[in-house]
């Protein structure tokens, strides 16, 4: 049975909520039954969707959990007027702290930023054929960019083979049960292989685009230039390590932090650490301070 839930409490606190762009989160009562959410006028909100509020002129998502989540912005005269054009993006990191990108499937109508959504996402792998013509692997609920279709791409995506003989730049450009390996250095091509049984140690290597990663010491996971960290233009860095890491199974991006060695994204359903509100936009800010 579907579960539907109040909109009074959630419609009066987004009339009182202020300040352009802000959001609302409102958490319903407890009701019984499945995932929906209902607007006074009768419209459904179901899992998952981004719906226009009553207001005309803001946005509103329902979780998984039956939280609604809505923009607060000021309406002109009742109306749309002051509603800024959604902004397109292909991934979450695309987005500003608290949205994450709402992947639409199809190449031709744009994917967006919104609020997020606190959905679980679900262990699985699936392939999706990305808007780019590559296959790429992603869970089945929480598509991680913007896609075509599901399912690979077919025999002429080059870049993302589903074969075990196919060239490839990461794991996450292999099938499941498949890993990325190859040789050390940047000229060398790497393959999906089977995947085989890796030390669970962490070591750090230089990848082929100057940025130090962190993986297994026999399965790094994809091409790098050499062990070990990659050194900075300046012979190191003055940023201390962060304390902001992602908490949750959720699609979630909240900037990017300095761990000590590398500059790794924050994702999942919160951040978590006394260092979040100072996290970097993207990747790009965190390499520009701290180098790598």
């Amino acid at each position: 049975m579907t579960r539907y839930f109040s909109r009074v409490t959630f419609v009066a606190a987004l009339f009182a909520a202020g300040g352009c762009g802000s959001t609302v989160v409102v958490a319903p009562p407890p009701v019984d039954g499945g995932v929906a959410c209902r607007f006074p006028d009768g419209t459904e909100c179901r899992q998952g969707q981004s719906c226009p509020s009553p207001d005309g002129c803001n946005t509103c998502a329902c979780s998984g959990d039956g939280v609604l989540a809505c923009t607060a912005r000021a309406c002109v005269d009742g109306g749309p007027a002051d509603v800024p054009a959604r902004r397109a993006c292909v991934s979450s990191a695309e987005c500003a702290l608290g949205e994450e990108c709402h992947i639409v499937e199809g190449c031709a109508t744009p994917s967006y930023c919104g609020p997020m959504l606190g959905r679980a996402c679900t262990g699985d792998v699936t392939p999706y054929c990305g808007c780019d013509g590559r296959t790429f692997f992603a869970s089945s609920t929480c598509p991680t960019r913007t896609y075509e279709r599901r399912g690979p791409c077919g025999a002429v995506d080059a870049g993302s083979p589903t074969d075990g003989g196919g060239t490839c730049r990461s794991t996450g450009d292999c099938p499941p049960s498949m890993m990325c390996q190859g040789a050390q250095g940047c000229n060398v091509p790497w393959r999906c292989v089977p995947a085989t049984a890796c030390t669970p140690d962490i070591a750090r290597f230089c990848g082929c685009d100057g940025v130090t990663f962190e993986g297994s010491s026999t399965c790094p996971g994809r091409p790098y230039r050499a062990s070990g960290r990659c050194p900075a233009a300046d012979g190191g860095t003055s940023c201390a390590p962060m304390d902001a890491v992602g908490e949750g199974l959720c699609d979630g991006y909240f900037g990017v932090a300095w761990n000590g060695s590398a500059c790794v994204s924050i994702t999942g359903c919160r951040c978590v650490g006394a260092d979040c509100a100072r996290a970097y936009r993207d990747r790009e800010e965190c390499v520009a301070a701290c180098g790598g």
